[in-house]
């Protein structure tokens, strides 16, 4: 957005309401950038509302994808793939970090909008391409997604764990964001109090990360918990477990 030069406004979260009011007040191309699975609160955005809003309006829509590449769709495209709303969508960005445990990133879209980007995107041409035995890599990762869609059971099956027992034992102590996938947040107020209760866990052998404002706004510090297959049901419990205890 900085190197284009365009203006740009913020709207509230996943509040379409506040992203008409303020579409119907921009003049010129009209850009809307969002993630599918949002990285800090771990919720997921309504993107058949999205998309609606995007084509009544006439703007394009600028899709993150990073933390549900791999997760979702059948091929792992994704919200987009699994909603089935790709060709709706101007431009999709993925990584090959996080889900597929590797490294680096694409653009997808029409062919005129690669074009464009290959010739007039400064960050991209002045980017060194990756070798090829990264795209080797990666092309494998993506063959073992989909040969194994149990692997997205196994993630659903491990979230839920951590869901019903933070409910069972922590809802009367911390809140948690609305998020029904891998990223799961407890809010802990506080920078102080949020490290002291990561640094514990962490001691406990729990790799618990603690995330701090002005990262996110004073009040909403949390601890950010990062769920992943290799994780146990015993895991989670005890993770659970510990912090009710601390």
């Amino acid at each position: 957005m900085r190197l284009s030069n365009a203006k740009y406004i913020s709207f509230k979260h996943n509040d379409f309401n506040d992203l008409e009011i303020k579409l119907g007040k921009i003049d010129g191309e009209k850009y809307i950038v969002a993630e599918s699975i949002y990285s800090m609160d771990g919720d997921q955005c309504p993107l058949e509302k999205l998309v609606d809003i995007t084509e009544k309006y006439g703007a394009f829509l600028i899709l993150d994808e990073a933390h549900a590449t791999g997760l979702y769709g059948a091929y792992g495209g994704g919200i987009s793939q699994l909603k089935k709303l790709e060709k709706k969508i101007f431009c999709r960005i993925y990584t090959f970090g996080k889900a597929l445990g590797y490294h680096g990133a694409a653009v997808a879209g029409s062919k005129e909008l690669k074009n464009f980007l290959i010739n007039f995107a400064r960050p991209l041409i002045y980017t060194t391409a990756l070798p090829r035995g990264s795209y080797a890599i990666i092309k494998t990762g993506f063959d073992y997604i989909i040969k194994h869609p149990d692997l997205r059971i196994t993630s659903q099956k491990i979230t839920n764990v951590f869901i019903n027992e933070f409910e069972m034992r922590l809802s009367n102590k911390f809140k948690r964001t609305n998020s029904n996938h891998l990223i799961q947040t407890v809010l802990v107020s506080g920078n102080e109090r949020v490290k002291s209760l990561a640094e514990k866990l962490n001691q406990l052998g729990y790799d618990v990360r603690a995330i701090l404002s002005p990262t996110v706004k004073q009040g909403q510090e949390r601890l950010r918990v990062c769920l992943h297959n290799y994780n146990t049901e015993e895991e989670v419990i005890g993770l659970v477990k510990s912090l009710e205890e601390l």
